[in-house]
């Protein structure tokens, strides 16, 4: 029998937040694709999929015999949680859908100013991948925050990819030119781009646990769904 992860559940939480793109002003039922989300392909920063194993065995030596290294490959850590009170001041959750990945995407900010929603944006795109789309959120809402002048305001992502890129990557990155190896990194010309915009409004990124009961990061989850619903309706009408 496979355990199920604690933190994973059958059905997201929906709260009656009353947002003007609201899944449930246009009667939008976000199950069905949540559960097509769960079984997406997750990318790593390199592009690689998860399923991409690398072969398990004995590495072999010049004397012949095969033994396991006595060292251990560094892991890059998951980012922790930020312990936030989310009712008081501004604070900006992001999220990406996509279905399947890659395929038809969707995006969506919130920003919630002393537990009221205090403005909103999201918008689609035809072919992408969920990490793009995670990626356009985030800088759909820095644009935001530079136009309405919320330097202090913090962003919450629940993509790992994001959050570390952003905080930690992107000046890796930078340094060798957005290459890896003789050909441009994976998303590269979107990292240019919000490389750029961090640098002007110094501000970091804050993981938060997706579907863990966060209203923001739940409220942006289904606006991101919605986008992406709302969407393919466009295209299949057009």
């Amino acid at each position: 029998m496979t355990r199920k992860r604690p933190d994973t559940l059958l059905i997201p939480y929906a709260y009656g937040i009353n947002t003007p793109n609201s899944p449930l002003k246009y009667g939008i039922d976000t199950v069905s694709i949540h559960k097509r989300l769960e079984t997406r392909d997750k990318e790593t920063s390199d592009g690689i999929k998860s399923t991409d194993k690398m072969p398990q065995g004995v590495f072999a030596f010049e004397d012949g015999q095969g033994a396991k290294p006595k060292f251990k490959c560094p892991r890059s850590r998951k980012p922790t949680a930020s312990k936030v009170d989310f009712s008081s001041g501004l604070h900006v959750f992001t999220d990406g859908a996509c279905d399947p990945n890659p395929g038809p995407g969707g995006w969506a900010f919130v920003a919630i100013e002393n537990g009221a929603i205090n403005h909103s944006e999201s918008g689609t795109d035809a072919a992408t991948t969920n990490n793009r789309m995670e990626m356009q959120a985030v800088m759909a809402a820095l644009r935001w925050m530079q136009s309405s002048g919320y330097a202090a305001a913090q962003v919450h992502s629940d993509s790992q990819y994001c959050v570390k890129g952003a905080n930690e990557w992107r000046h890796g990155w930078a340094r060798k030119n957005w290459m890896r190896g003789e050909n441009l990194m994976p998303n590269a010309d979107l990292w240019q781009q919000m490389n750029a915009i961090l640098d002007a409004v110094s501000v970091s990124i804050d993981w938060v646990r997706g579907h863990s009961g966060i209203p923001g990061n739940e409220a942006a989850d289904r606006l991101a769904c919605n986008a992406l619903k709302c969407g393919l309706r466009e295209r299949r009408v057009a």
